[in-house]
């Protein structure tokens, strides 16, 4: 995710190009984000899950 920051932060100004790649790198850092939590929620419940 820091990758596509870095990336938003190094975008020209202005262009529909531009608009459109900042579009593609925000979705993409949203979707590691969702997955992030999605991790760290799956290993949350494995922690507090008794293991037969």
């Amino acid at each position: 995710m820091r990758r596509e920051a870095q990336q938003l932060r190094e975008l020209p100004a202005g262009g529909a190009r531009s608009l459109f790649r900042a579009h593609e790198l925000a979705r993409k850092a949203i979707a590691l984000t969702e997955q992030a939590d999605s991790d760290s929620a799956a290993a949350a419940l494995l922690a507090t899950t008794p293991q037969h």
